[in-house]
């Protein structure tokens, strides 16, 4: 698949940063130009992006750091179930089997899944200070709040350190017909 295949290109520093970081802007071309067809790949176009992260290959993710930027910013400019808390450097992604992956951009790593919606999770926002994420679920109708702060070693060994703090039912919206 063409993921796979500029996956692969963007990991090859052999080949220079021009090559590498190439292979992820074709990967930005492709959700600007076809949105509808990455959303249901986007926790696997995160992965992909996220492993020139690499922190155990700093000239991968020296070299790659520009264009990872950019691609994941387009993704947040893109689907309302990505976001992104800068200072936390935590990047958060639904999906539509109501799970949302958490992952740390300084370790390149799921950090956290969180589970509670029963269908797609249709957009998701980091609190200002990255404590907390809200999101909401289009089949379940409903809003969590999650707490997505670290709670200290053991809580972040357990996974205690996001939980579900506050769910909010919604009524269906209706069906606009033309």
């Amino acid at each position: 698949t063409l993921l796979h295949v500029m996956s692969k290109a963007a990991r090859r520093v052999d080949f220079g940063a021009a090559y590498a970081s190439s292979a992820l802007f074709v990967l930005v071309a492709f959700v600007q130009r076809f949105p509808v067809k990455v959303l249901p790949l986007l926790t696997r176009f995160t992965e992909a992006v996220l492993r020139c992260l690499e922190p155990s290959d700093p000239l991968l993710r020296r070299q790659s750091l520009m264009a990872v930027t950019s691609a994941l910013h387009e993704l947040v400019q893109s689907f309302p179930m990505v976001d992104f808390h800068q200072p936390s450097q935590k990047f958060a992604v639904g999906t539509s089997e109501g799970l949302i992956v958490v992952y740390d951009l300084r370790t390149a790593t799921k950090w956290r899944l969180l589970e509670g919606h029963t269908g797609t999770v249709a957009a998701i926002a980091f609190s200002s200070d990255g404590d907390r994420l809200c999101s909401y679920g289009s089949s379940d109708c409903s809003v969590r709040v999650w707490q997505t702060a670290a709670a200290g070693f053991l809580g972040g060994l357990m996974g205690s350190g996001s939980r579900c703090l506050k769910q909010q039912g919604l009524p269906p919206l209706p069906i606009l017909r033309s």
